[in-house]
Formats: C-alpha cells, sequence, structure tokens
C-alpha cells in the first residue's frame, strides 16, 4: 500500500514520496428521503471525498415471459445533484429502499439470479445506465439477499451474487465498480448476520470483479454493536485474510445516530447531540433511550482502531446530513500539507547484509497527539518498489525486538489538531534473509 503526504481524506499520511491513497466515499440519500444530504455535503466537502455515491438507482419490474424481470429507475432530481469538488460520481443502485415494494430484497434477487439470461440482462442494464449517463462507475447495495433462502442454496446464491458482479465489471472495464458488504468475521458466518454470507470476500476482490468492497461496521444483527471495537476488528483481521489486495479493503463507518430500544435508526439531533458520553465505549450516551451516534472524537478513535492493526484502502461515510458538529473537521486535511516524515533503516550488520535490528525516526506534525508507532511486515518487491499485504507484527516502539526477518514498514499515527495522521517510512529488511 502506498501512503504518504495525504490526508486520507481524512487522514493526513505523510511518507517518503506517496500520497493520496486512503479512499474516502460518501453516500448521499436524495432530497425526499434526506433534504439535508446533499446540501450538507456541498456545504462542508470542499475537496475531502475522492468519491461520492448518491442513492439515485433503484429496482422495479416488468412480466417476461419466465415471471419478472428486474428493471432500474434513476429517480434523481435536479436538486439530488452534488457538487463534486473533484469527486468521482459514482451512483448507487439499490435493491431496497423504505418505500412499500411489491416483492422483498431476496425475491429481486431470485428473479435476477433465475438464469444466465437475466444475470446478463440485469448486468446490460447497469452498465447502460453507467455509459449512458457518463458515470464514472456504480456502487451496488444489494442487502437482505438470503432471506427465505435454505441453507443448502446459500452457496449457489453467493456463487450467483459473485458471477453478477464479475458480469458487470466486464462490461464496465474501465468504471469503477463497488459492492456493499455486509461485516463477517468468519468463514461461517455464525457470529454476524445470516445475509453476510451472501458475499464471498475472496472471490468478490479477486482481479475481474469489484474495485473495492465496503464492510459496513454497522450491521443489521444487533445496531447495540453499532461499530463496537472488537466486533470491527474482528471483521478487519477476517477480511485482512480473505481479500488479497487490501486496498480493495474499504471500512465503512456511520455517521448516524441508533435508537437500540427499537433497533431503528434515529435522528442524530434528538439523540446525542449535547449528551455526555460514556469514556468506555466512545458511542454510547447517556439518552433518554439507548442511543449511538459517531462524533468527531468517535471518529478519530474508529479510524485509529483501523490504522494500527490494518491495512485498507480507505473510508466510506453514511451519511452527510447526519453527523455531529465537528466530524468533518476529522477528515478534512487531504489537500492540506502538514509537516512531518517518518524514516526507518536498518543497524550495522556483518558480511554485507543488514543488522537484526531497526532504528528509526520521525519528525510529527504540530502538535501531535495520541502517537503510536506501528509495524507492518511487507512482502517487499525491490524491482518494483511495492510493498504487497502488510500484516501488523507490532506497535509501541520505535525499535520493537519481536520483528521478524522481513521485510517491514514504519507507520507512525496519531492525531494533529481534530485530523488524523500517518506518517509511513519506505520498507526495511530486518536481519538476513
Amino acid at each position: 500500500m502506498k501512503r504518504l503526504a495525504l490526508a486520507l481524506a481524512l487522514l493526513f499520511s505523510a511518507t517518503a514520496a506517496r500520497a493520496n491513497d486512503y479512499r474516502i466515499t460518501m453516500w448521499l440519500r436524495i432530497y425526499w428521503d434526506n433534504p439535508n444530504s446533499v446540501s450538507d455535503f456541498n456545504t462542508n466537502n470542499q475537496g475531502v471525498a475522492h468519491e461520492v455515491n448518491p442513492m439515485w438507482v433503484y429496482f422495479t419490474t416488468h412480466t417476461g415471459a419466465n415471471g419478472q424481470v428486474v428493471d432500474l429507475t434513476d429517480v434523481h432530481e435536479s436538486q439530488d445533484v452534488p457538487t463534486l469538488s473533484g469527486a468521482a460520481l459514482v451512483p448507487t443502485v439499490k435493491n431496497h429502499n423504505d418505500q412499500t415494494n411489491p416483492y422483498t430484497d431476496s425475491q429481486y434477487l431470485g428473479f435476477i439470479f433465475r438464469s444466465e439470461a437475466d444475470m446478463n440482462d440485469h448486468a446490460d442494464k447497469i452498465a447502460a445506465m453507467v455509459n449512458n449517463n457518463g458515470w464514472a462507475g456504480i456502487d451496488l447495495d444489494y442487502e437482505g439477499g438470503l432471506t427465505g433462502v435454505s441453507d443448502t442454496d446459500i452457496p449457489k446464491w453467493r456463487d450467483n451474487f459473485t458471477s453478477l458482479v464479475r458480469r458487470i465489471k466486464s462490461r464496465l472495464p474501465n468504471k469503477i465498480v463497488s459492492v456493499c458488504v455486509y461485516r463477517r468475521r468468519s468463514l461461517a458466518g455464525d457470529t454476524d448476520a445470516r445475509n453476510a454470507l451472501l458475499y464471498d470476500y475472496k472471490a468478490l476482490t479477486a482481479s475481474g470483479a469489484a474495485d473495492y468492497i465496503k464492510i459496513m461496521m454497522y450491521n443489521d444483527l444487533d445496531i447495540g454493536e453499532l461499530v463496537n471495537d472488537s466486533a470491527m476488528e474482528t471483521a478487519l483481521t477476517f477480511a485482512d485474510g480473505q481479500v488479497v489486495d487490501h486496498k480493495k479493503i474499504m471500512v465503512a463507518l456511520p455517521w448516524y445516530a441508533g435508537n437500540t430500544d427499537t433497533e431503528d435508526e434515529g435522528s442524530s439531533e434528538p439523540n446525542a447531540t449535547g449528551l455526555g458520553r460514556s469514556t468506555s465505549d466512545e458511542q454510547t450516551f447517556t439518552s433518554p433511550y439507548n442511543g449511538v451516534q459517531i462524533d468527531a472524537q468517535a471518529l478519530q478513535h474508529k479510524i485509529l482502531v483501523v490504522l494500527r492493526k490494518h491495512d485498507v484502502g480507505g473510508f466510506s461515510f453514511y451519511e452527510p446530513g447526519e453527523e455531529l458538529v465537528g466530524v468533518w473537521d476529522v477528515i478534512r486535511g487531504r489537500l492540506g500539507k502538514e509537516g512531518g516524515v517518518a524514516v526507518a533503516g536498518t543497524s550495522t550488520g556483518s558480511g554485507g547484509c543488514a543488522g537484526n535490528g531497526i532504528v528509526s525516526t520521525w519528525t510529527p506534525p504540530t502538535s501531535a497527539t495520541s502517537v503510536q508507532y506501528n509495524w507492518f511486515e511487507t512482502q517487499y518487491t525491490a524491482t518494483t518498489g511495492t510493498a504487497i499485504l502488510p500484516n501488523w507484527v507490532a506497535s509501541g516502539s520505535t525499535a520493537s525486538p519481536s520483528l521478524p526477518r522481513a521485510f517491514n514498514t514504519l507507520r507512525v499515527s496519531g492525531l494533529s489538531g481534530s485530523k488524523v495522521f500517518e506518517l509511513e517510512a519506505d520498507p526495511v529488511r530486518n536481519g538476513c534473509p
């Protein structure tokens, strides 16, 4: 993964010679669903987002020779068009919405999975809509796909879903194809929502499939686990092991409030604004009901939890118009420049090979706080100068004695004011091969 001099739009990252590697994406709802979503994005974005995903496209059907055939309807109006400020326009297509539908989420997918012809028809319609409108790509938000599906049929539906994504990507080879997925913590899926088993992380991120998956850390199993640290870390560890190219892992975090008494999404204003936070869980507030909400401090915390032990491609947020004051400041630094550099090198060895220790120095951004040193083992290709599959091995010390004999990368993370920063040194080899 390349990272340097970035502000992950969310993060400022400065490393040796790499920049703007953390991708920042944002979902927006249309005006009739949330009149503040697009306007709030337009006011606050200011070049932060790399990609914007307005929820414009929904399923409809018509009757064909073999039953219902899924069609696509673009419902957006002029007030639903965001000011991009350099962001790629990648609208979201959903198999579900808040309105009364004649069919369930899984029934819609069943119509598509019915035959090769139906899957090709759906892929053709997606590609035509993207190309005809000149969009940069499509974001697939197909949820609830296994409701009512028998356990024995789950592998087949999972394979069908992956096949559908591959068909769409084959028709849009030069466009973005992203896929929203439920959080998973195991192949068995016994710790998460049953519907999460629709998503094969490894297959969905293989060559010829999705450009990246957006792992929704808010889940439909228990809103009380809204981005719970432990659940999130376990899910990211699972993703690290499944996804070969870690830049295809996007961590999706919510900006909305939730009422855990009813397990319904709630309004951010009456639920959390001005209420106290428990220090043991930065998203739990004293409230007339049990509420959860991401605020600026919680967002800083969640991003650092990810960066300090996991290698990811970026972050996705749902959604502007639901956030508390200060959240945007955490992610606003993408285009800014803050002084900072991290350098690592091997200690003096003998016989012409590197020593067994690694020494490092770093110059922090202004007023850096919450600083932590994180070491990642990498498979380093010297001919191309790229680090592949960084995996966390140690944190805390600038020269860790527990580092393996391998190429290792130092990443220093923390806060600079409200912003999260990360500094990365080039990979260095620890010990002789």
